[in-house]
């Protein structure tokens, strides 16, 4: 966060400490990653004041600056974010991916490989997500996604740099 801002600053011509920031990151929903980014900034290098929001309010407040507005974030993650004609805000989802994210690329990636290990128990018919995911992850056998599964990052489960399955899953 610190280097990310310094360096915009430096592009925009900004001398810092500026008079305010406000930081909208993704994690800052739970209290300890907001803590921690906010006694960054409590520092005083980057700005005099300093506040962290969650990176959806930022692409909220962009999107809507004023009046009644729903904003859905699917990637990584998911979240849906609101406002209503009266100005109160609400939040669906936003969990994370242990509690839910529904419809994020990390919820569908893990869904797709707990169908191919259904398929494997043979709970389920066959399934052709088999060799997709089996080639797209690196392992031979369903049986090796249980320890891929556990040393994938999020971002690995969720993105990939070719649709899985030629785009056909």
């Amino acid at each position: 966060v610190r280097d990310a801002t310094r360096a915009a600053a430096e592009a925009a011509g900004v001398e810092l400490p500026g008079a305010a920031l406000w930081a909208g990151l993704a994690g800052a929903g739970h209290e300890g990653a907001r803590r921690a980014v906010q006694a960054l900034l409590d520092d005083g290098s980057l700005a005099e004041a300093g506040v962290v929001g969650m990176d959806v309010e930022a692409a909220f407040r962009d999107a809507f600056p004023e009046g009644p507005g729903v904003l859905l974030i699917a990637g990584t993650g998911s979240i849906a974010w609101i406002r209503d004609e009266d100005g109160r805000m609400g939040r669906v989802g936003g969990w994370g991916r242990d509690l839910g994210d529904e419809g994020s690329g990390f919820w569908l990636g893990r869904e797709g490989l707990r169908a191919v290990l259904r398929a494997a128990d043979r709970r389920e018919a066959p399934t052709g997500l088999t060799a997709a995911l089996t080639e797209a992850t690196g392992v031979a056998h369903p049986d090796d996604l249980v320890p891929w599964m556990e040393r994938a990052g999020k971002r690995d489960v969720a993105l990939r740099k070719r649709p899985i399955g030629g785009g056909h899953c």
